[in-house]
């Protein structure tokens, strides 16, 4: 196997292209059916299988195809979290972390190198940066109206933990993580398996743009911001954007930057959702307070004007009876001794 590789470049070529498309079409599939079970076994078999292979080629046949090895780590990790349930796992990015384990190498810490690479910083590209990120905004808060601000799970997870302290934390990192894992490692492992890295040709990089592209926009199907099948085809378009960014800038800083603009934008209309939420179910908790207080006041005004009054309360009779008197009887009167009887009114 060894041999075929290094006597035919096409072979080899091929085979790390297959592996990393296999990676990408059961983290896609995994990203639309997210609730059925037996769906998200098979990506996960396939994303395991993956990577025991890229083990195997990179320790015992010596290969040393670290980007491949990568994205496997990448990959399978982020298949296994919705399993394993690690702590942190919705924020911590354990797929990144585990696809470090490579940087012991010297291939492996060449691959993020170039991963992480700013790329060209000039008044061109602060420009096409500016350009990207009004849109970006503007798109984001359409899309927030049209679907009238019902953002599915993504709201639900996040919304109790924005606060204006965390909003930045949040834009930040995320960012990053996606940039990293989509425009860093899988953009560029698609390039070299292809052999067309260092690029800026946009026709001939056509095809990990559009790879990366269609993977970033399936991820954000069933449970990202957007979602749905108009967030998805919105998050397609992005994504491609950040792909010719990235290649003509030969960096992710500048794609990292519009992500950042975004991400703040998507935390400000959860956080505002948020709020819009709570603000209803307080008006809604005292309209019933309100109405359960005046019923109850009104049923027990009903219940005393319609109630018997008791004797005691009656104008014919009086408060107190007559005291009765007793009186000596005649028969009596010369012995103090004697009872006295109580004459009756």
């Amino acid at each position: 196997f060894q041999h075929q590789h290094q006597n035919c470049p096409k072979l080899k070529m091929m085979n790390d292209f297959v592996y990393i498309m296999s990676l990408c079409i059961a983290n896609g599939v995994e990203g639309i059916a997210m609730e059925k079970q037996n769906v998200r076994r098979l990506c996960r078999f396939v994303t395991t299988s993956v990577l025991v292979l890229s083990i195997f080629e990179n320790v015992w046949l010596s290969t040393e195809n670290m980007w491949r090895l990568q994205c496997s780590f990448m990959f399978a990790m982020s298949s296994w979290l919705w399993v394993i349930h690690i702590p942190g796992g919705g924020f911590i990015p354990y797929p990144l972390l585990a696809s470090l384990c490579t940087i012991f190498t010297r291939q492996g810490r060449e691959c993020w190198r170039i991963a992480i690479d700013i790329g060209i910083i000039n008044f061109t590209t602060i420009t096409m940066t500016l350009a990207l990120s009004i849109p970006t905004v503007l798109a984001l808060i359409f899309w927030s109206w049209s679907v009238n601000e019902d953002h599915g799970f993504i709201q639900n997870m996040l919304g109790h933990l924005l606060t204006p302290y965390t909003i930045p934390f949040f834009g930040i990192f995320n960012a990053l993580i996606e940039e990293l894992e989509f425009r860093g490692l899988l953009f560029n492992a698609l390039k070299f398996s292809l052999h067309i890295n260092n690029t800026k040709n946009l026709r001939t990089a056509a095809l990990p743009i559009a790879i990366q592209a269609i993977l970033f926009a399936l991820q954000h199907y069933a449970g990202g911001f957007p979602n749905g099948v108009f967030g998805t085809v919105l998050v397609l378009l992005w994504g491609a954007i950040l792909g010719i960014l990235a290649t003509l800038t030969q960096g992710i800083l500048p794609g990292l930057i519009v992500h950042i603009v975004a991400d703040l934008t998507i935390a400000i209309l959860i956080r505002r959702t948020h709020l819009r939420i709570l603000k209803q179910i307080h008006e809604k908790d005292n309209k019933f307070i309100s109405s359960s207080t005046s019923s109850y006041f009104a049923s027990s005004s009903y219940t005393s004007s319609t109630r018997r009054p008791p004797q005691c309360l009656s104008p014919s009779i009086p408060l107190r009876r007559r005291r009765t008197q007793r009186i000596p009887s005649p028969a009596s009167s010369s012995s103090p001794s004697s009872p006295f009887i109580s004459a009756s009114a």
